[in-house]
């Protein structure tokens, strides 16, 4: 049963897979409903707290958590660009 629920999730996660600069990452706004955060603040807490983890395990946390902006639309067709993270898993700079 644990094997179908992790395989389901990697599934998830893979579907919101992108290469950006030639290194794989996933949107923080995309994975947000995934891991079941409704407000994007008590999700940007989270992010905080794994940057000051990366920090305290030596690991540069701009290879990680690179900021990006991401368009959303709003009413009637207009765009505003919200606040994103990049999240990876390699060193590679972003």
């Amino acid at each position: 049963m644990k094997t179908d629920i992790i395989q389901n999730y990697r599934r998830s996660f893979e579907q919101f897979a992108r290469e950006h600069q030639g290194v794989e990452c996933w949107s923080a706004r995309d994975l947000q409903p995934l891991l079941g955060y409704e407000k994007w603040s008590n999700f940007t807490e989270v992010i905080a707290k794994a940057i000051e983890s990366c920090k305290n395990s030596r690991q540069e946390p701009k290879y990680h958590f690179a900021d990006a902006g991401k368009l959303i639309e709003t009413g009637k067709g207009a765009q505003r660009q919200v606040e994103d993270y990049f999240l990876t898993t390699t060193l590679d700079n972003l």
